[in-house]
């Protein structure tokens, strides 16, 4: 899985209020939009912004991702941002915490320049998790639907979005631990229409006793098949992980066959990608041991067509 869904649970604590965070990925802005120093809590400082890129389209050389923001030298959140032929684009955000600090990450674009991903939600300087947004080409930005009723406890973002607009990823449902830290209690895999309005969820692999599942959509083909993960629950037990896939035209989560070999016995795999006409599934298989280690990782292959695998 991304490290998204990580990010998602830590930016819902609050995290970008004077965290540290890992650098070696970014680079600084040349040419480009920098941290706007008029926000709350940052005027008078010296801004810098630097940039990491999380998508590519070859067609027209266009680019998406994030960028972190220092103000006199110290971390306050993340830009969403997106450059192509006409420069680059710091898009809108969903407030602002109480020391200006910001944060979101595009994670898709459409064939029509729509922005797919998520960013965290601020209401009176307080974060209330993170969301999945939109933008239009221009940067404004607007919430997604979340499935069934507004989900108040939990974070959803996006993972991936085909050219016609249709995306996936996941909503995570939060609770509180002893120390008041935000923990996901359960990972919903949903599709969501081109106009961020209707929110599907799809399929898992059972659920535990409370109804909890884990499970995410990572990637989504042109012809709209989803692929991603989902933990196997027996009798409400959580076993191992298994790559899966969502048809277009089903919400029902489809096993793709655990390859074998001659020198491995693998026994739980995850779904990272699918080719733009939907035939050819990339991931990976784990050796896992009696104690739940995994013992090593290999790269897989799958037929869509048959679901059938090799390493």
């Amino acid at each position: 899985m991304k490290s998204v869904g990580a990010v998602a649970v830590a930016l819902a604590a609050g995290s970008v209020l004077g965290s540290s965070v890992a650098l070696a990925d970014y680079v600084p802005v040349i040419g480009g939009p920098t941290l706007d120093a008029t926000r709350t809590g940052l005027s008078g400082g010296t801004a810098q912004s630097f940039v990491k890129a999380n998508g590519f389209r070859a067609d027209d050389a266009f680019l998406t991702g994030n960028g972190y923001q220092l103000i006199n030298g110290s971390f306050i959140g993340y830009q969403p941002m997106a450059w192509g032929a006409n420069g680059i684009v710091a898009l809108q955000t969903l407030g602002q915490a109480a020391n200006g600090a910001i944060s979101g990450s595009v994670t898709g674009r459409a064939a029509d320049g729509t922005l797919f991903g998520y960013a965290e939600k601020f209401t009176n300087g307080l974060s209330v998790g993170v969301r999945p947004v939109r933008w239009t080409s221009t940067g404004q930005i607007s919430e997604m639907a979340y499935p069934g009723a507004a989900n108040t406890s939990g974070v959803g973002y996006v993972n991936a979005v085909n050219p016609s607009g249709i995306s996936v990823g996941v909503n995570q449902l939060l609770a509180q631990d002893s120390s008041n830290f935000p923990i996901v209690v359960s990972e919903n895999p949903v599709r969501w229409n081109a106009s961020g309005t209707i929110a599907t969820s799809l399929g898992t692999l059972g659920a535990d006793a409370n109804g909890n599942t884990f499970a995410y959509a990572q990637a989504i083909s042109g012809s709209g098949i989803a692929v991603g993960t989902a933990t196997r629950y027996t009798n409400h037990t959580a076993g191992r992980t298994q790559a899966v896939r969502w048809d277009p035209a089903s919400n029902l989560a489809v096993e793709l066959i655990t390859p074998t070999s001659a020198t491995a016995v693998f026994t739980q795999s995850a779904a990272s990608d699918i080719n733009a006409n939907g035939t050819v599934v990339v991931g990976k298989v784990d050796v896992v041991s009696t104690s739940g280690s995994v013992v090593s990782t290999t790269g897989a292959r799958w037929n869509a067509a048959t679901n059938t695998g090799i390493v």
